[in-house]
């Protein structure tokens, strides 16, 4: 029996203001630690993209000690100028079919620089598969940023040019700034007169001499549940020669169009100047390899001149900040 006096025993509890305070604290904090989460995520892929172009500038170095000449961009027959893909050339001997023979080399192969260095990034065994279409189907991790996606192929459906899987990449070669590449690391090939590029050839000197780096590519590319290009733009995957005529550069791309971030394009001019551009998904600016194998960040708001000076091997202008 309770005395009339007798105070009632509470348990303790949150009242609901207070509950609703923790909610409010807890999701200010979440929204104070979600951009360092993400910075940080950024971060590391920033790493892990420029530790790819680190083995890409390893792979054209090895691949300069063993032919005295720094890879091509393969041939001006090529995907996107009105033609088939292009086919990749053999060396000649009694019996030069892609059964028996061995994959050309340097200036007399069709096919791109990301195709020739394939020896030399550990991947042996692709370069030299006998069948044109495996190659061309088989994305290579290294030719990926993982700020953009995990490594990829296009399935292209284009009648009479281009029809199958064709492995993507996420970096391109430097051109110079010629159409043709001859004041570039990276030149034309086959039948075009254009000597090989021998590092000596590299009179700026390989440490102010940009080979390699990020490509500009349209969001929608490889952000959408089911990527899915405008199929004229990514028709011959890394396998591609040496784009000619109005969309020059694909993946060999020339100092004159300095970097952009990546965004989305719903327009053949903004097409075309995404696939001349270098860029990236990352804040700020792009990776790039230069000649003696240091990966730089290249900001999008790199001076032009200066870019183009980065991009041409034998200008004999100073560099300024990039």
């Amino acid at each position: 029996m309770r005395l009339p006096f007798q105070r009632r025993q509470f348990r303790p509890a949150f009242t609901l203001v207070e509950l609703l305070v923790v909610i409010a604290i807890i999701g200010v904090l979440v929204a104070l630690l979600l951009p360092a989460v993400q910075a940080a995520r950024e971060a590391a892929r920033r790493m892990q993209c420029s530790n790819h172009l680190k083995q890409i500038g390893l792979g054209v170095q090895l691949h300069h000690d063993t032919f005295q000449a720094l890879p091509t961009g393969g041939s001006g027959t090529c995907t996107g100028c009105g033609g088939q893909d292009t086919v990749r050339s053999w060396m000649p001997g009694p019996a030069p079919t892609p059964a028996t023979g061995t994959p050309a080399t340097v200036t007399d192969q069709s096919w791109n620089w990301t195709y020739q260095i394939l020896p030399y990034i550990e991947q042996q065994a692709l370069w030299a598969h006998t069948d044109d279409l495996v190659v061309k189907a088989t994305p290579v991790k290294i030719y990926f940023c993982p700020s953009r996606r995990q490594p990829m192929a296009f399935d292209i459906d284009f009648p009479g040019l281009t029809v199958g899987k064709r492995a993507q990449t996420d970096y391109v070669g430097s051109a110079g700034n010629l159409t043709n590449g001859s004041d570039g690391p990276v030149t034309q090939s086959r039948n075009t007169g254009i000597p090989r590029v021998r590092m000596e050839m590299v009179t700026d000197g390989t440490s102010n001499t940009l080979f390699a780096g990020e490509g500009c590519q349209a969001i929608q590319w490889y952000r959408s549940a089911t990527p899915t290009p405008e199929r004229d733009w990514h028709r011959g995957g890394y396998t591609v020669g040496w784009a000619s005529g109005s969309n020059s550069h694909w993946w060999n791309r020339r100092g004159a169009f300095p970097p952009l971030k990546d965004f989305y394009s719903t327009s053949t001019n903004s097409y075309i100047l995404i696939m001349r551009s270098f860029g990236s998904a990352h804040p700020g600016g792009i990776n790039a390899v230069l000649g003696d194998g240091s990966v730089r960040t290249i900001s999008y708001t790199v001076n032009p001149q200066t870019f183009i000076n980065l991009c041409v091997r034998n200008d004999g202008e100073t560099l300024g900040d990039y």
